[in-house]
């Protein structure tokens, strides 16, 4: 058996397809995780401006539209992370291989090629259950590091497609 490799890259060095390789599928984290974390932060933002305005303004003067303006920046800087982290994440099984590349500011890929992989599983919450995504665990011989593709919609899917394609 040949040694059992783990591919890292970055933004300036990405893993290109090969000529005989070919796209199964690609995935994010379902848009639960960015529609949730989304709602959560604006309406915090929103409650403390209300705040601001209607309990603390007389007391602090021109000092509270300082105050407004800072939460409004923090909370646009927050959104802004949370939908970079979900686009910047992408799952890819090809027919060759998986893929994991994440990264706001620097982009990274972690790789198994389809022979290495001894198991993948998947684990779904309470809340995944409901709204149907989970993560699909990958495990591969000789690597201490795992990929999971977190949060994917549709799990049982994707693990089924990926053992397919492992056994094609």
């Amino acid at each position: 058996m040949p040694p059992t490799n783990i591919t890292v890259t970055n933004r300036a060095n990405p893993v290109p397809l090969l000529s005989t390789e070919s796209v199964v599928f690609k995935s994010r984290k379902s848009t639960w995780l960015l529609a949730t974390p989304l709602f959560i932060v604006v309406v915090i933002g929103v409650v403390l401006i209300l705040v601001v305005n209607f309990q603390i303004k007389s007391s602090l003067g021109n000092l509270s539209n300082y105050l407004v303006l800072a939460i409004a920046v923090v909370t646009g800087f927050i959104s802004l992370i949370i939908v970079l982290d979900w686009l910047t994440t992408v799952y890819t099984l090809t027919n060759r291989r998986v893929q994991w590349r994440f990264g706001i500011v620097g982009e990274q890929t972690k790789t198994i090629t389809l022979n290495q992989i001894t198991n993948t599983k998947v684990m779904i919450g309470i809340f995944g259950r409901a709204l149907n995504y989970g993560d699909v665990v990958i495990e591969a011989a000789n690597i201490n590091s795992n990929i999971t593709f977190k949060a994917i919609p549709n799990p049982n899917t994707k693990k089924e497609q990926i053992d397919n394609a492992q056994n094609s």
